[in-house]
């Protein structure tokens, strides 16, 4: 693993990953706020959980 000493280290995950999401996989609530769009992008935690669209 590559070492970054500017990093916190310690047990706080701070790690997010910015993922391509499709509207047409969404719930039909936010799909229908996301006329026009093919897709969006959410914000998933190290785990999987989407955190944000």
């Amino acid at each position: 693993m590559t070492d970054f000493p500017s990093f916190p280290t310690g047990g706080d995950k701070r790690i997010v990953y910015v993922r391509e999401v499709k509207t047409a996989d969404l719930p039909e609530a936010i799909r229908a706020q996301t006329e026009g769009l093919d897709h969006l992008y959410a914000i998933h935690s190290d785990s999987g959980d989407v955190l944000a669209l």
